[in-house]
């Protein structure tokens, strides 16, 4: 089996997802690959800043990204006993906020405008195996036969361990942390309307806001410990002025 496309995005993430839009929308054969087939549970790129807005109202998804996200202009910051705020409102232009919108709606959203275009094609449940003169072998869930995909460019966008950064031996500065975080989705009090992050030594907890009356947590917890803490139960406590 084979496939031919102008451009191969080899990751069908937001980043993947975007670029594959704008190349859609500039009348360019793109075809993305990605390996799951199935909603992630993982939450990142959740949190949009005003220059990420002001690409996606570029590409014409920025409407339904606001009618599925909750937006705000304050993140407030309580270190012991500082208080201080990042305030958006400031930034001149129209982008002088940022906004929540969980990540699979994210995906979902860009997915669909981008199908809307004949020259764009997405391909799911396809692992990218490597590269065999200039060829991207690919397989397939539930297909045995192995998909060989040419195309004028390669794009890697699959994260950090990348087929594309491998065949190119382009090589990248890990940072390892002694730490990992736990997400937590729950109720938000109608008082909670803007991001707030609170640090206490080395202890770390961010809330932001989500539409239908929820709240991401981002908790900080030690490595190694994320498997232990998903079976306790957790009682928060929040008081919002």
């Amino acid at each position: 089996m084979s496939l031919n496309t102008a451009v191969a995005i080899i990751g069908g993430g937001i980043g993947g997802l975007t670029l594959g839009l704008k190349l859609a929308r500039a009348n360019i054969d793109v075809t993305v690959l990605e390996k799951l087939d199935a909603p992630s549970s993982v939450y990142k790129g959740e949190l949009l800043q005003p220059k990420s807005l002001k690409i996606f109202n570029q590409l014409g998804a920025l409407d339904e990204i606001l009618n599925n996200g909750f937006s705000f202009s304050r993140i407030a910051f309580e270190e012991g006993e500082k208080e201080y705020a990042m305030d958006y409102s400031i930034l001149p232009g129209d982008y002088d906020y940022s906004l929540m919108i969980e990540h699979e709606k994210l995906k979902g959203i860009l997915l669909n405008q981008a199908l809307q275009y004949s020259n764009f094609h997405y391909l799911s449940g396809s692992l990218a195996k490597g590269y065999d003169n200039g060829e991207l072998m690919v397989q397939r869930k539930d297909v045995k036969e192995q998909l060989t995909v040419r195309a004028d460019f390669y794009i890697g966008a699959e994260g950090r361990n990348s087929i594309t950064r491998k065949e190119m031996n382009s090589k990248i500065k890990k940072i390892e942390y002694n730490h990992q975080f736990l997400t937590v989705t729950f109720p938000r009090p109608q008082s909670l309307e803007e991001g707030k992050i609170i640090s206490r030594d080395e202890r770390f907890l961010g809330l932001f806001p989500l539409p239908d009356a929820k709240v991401r947590s981002v908790y900080l917890i030690p490595e190694g410990t994320y498997k232990e803490h998903l079976k306790k139960e957790f009682t928060i406590s929040i008081k919002i002025m």
